[in-house]
């Protein structure tokens, strides 16, 4: 996912400035804050998708199970009786 891309980046370039630019370390710090809260949201919402459309599918099929089942469909075999 690009968000976790993102982060380790972040992480990267705070790890790298270090003590060397406190005032950009601060401002990255912030940014991958925001990108980690954007990481939860979105592993949360796919979260959510699977859960509904694994929910779905078990309704689906117990709605197909329940259904009543055709006797025939009109038409029976004819033996040829000539």
């Amino acid at each position: 996912m690009a968000e976790r891309i993102a982060i380790d980046s972040y992480g990267e370039i705070i790890r790298y400035l270090a003590d060397k630019d406190p005032t950009t370390r601060r401002v990255m710090e912030e940014i991958l804050a925001r990108e980690e809260e954007h990481a939860d949201d979105l592993a949360k919402l796919l979260t959510s998708f699977d859960t509904s459309s694994k929910d779905a599918t078990k309704e689906g099929a117990k709605s197909n199970d329940n259904s009543p089942k055709p006797e025939g469909n009109g038409s029976k075999s004819k033996s040829a009786s000539h």
